[in-house]
């Protein structure tokens, strides 16, 4: 499962370039299908940022936390947290092929701040959020 927080850019590493059997120029692609709602995302189109990209390849999720895509980069702009159902394809213009699918988890995550003062009189816990 991947994890990926709202509000955040978050660099996704999966290995695909081995499972690829299309030839020529090919890009990839993210489809998401959320598993409560039903509602998909699909076609969005991936820049592949790897240095090494025999080995490994690094995507760029931007979530924003509206409710539109830009289809043409990385940028997903999804109103709901919770689970997705993932598939990433390799394209060219005559074909797709499903190379991974799985499940991505959205969250916004709150950092907190967590401190203890130890004295004399009581200890205590506070929360800084």
């Amino acid at each position: 499962m991947l994890i990926v927080n709202q509000n955040e850019e978050n660099y996704i590493i999966l290995t695909l370039t081995e499972s690829i059997k299309l030839t020529g120029d090919t890009y990839f692609s993210l489809n998401l299908k959320n598993e409560y709602t039903n509602k998909e995302y699909n076609d969005i189109i991936l820049e592949d940022l790897s240095e090494n990209t025999n080995r490994y390849n690094k995507f760029n999720l931007i979530l924003t936390g509206e409710t539109s895509i830009d289809y043409s980069s990385s940028k997903i702009y999804l109103k709901d947290n919770g689970f997705y159902y993932f598939k990433v394809y390799n394209n060219n213009d005559d074909e797709s092929e499903l190379l991974e699918e799985g499940f991505l988890k959205v969250i916004n995550e709150i950092i907190e701040k967590l401190s203890y003062d130890e004295n004399d009189d009581n200890d205590s816990l506070s929360i800084e959020l």
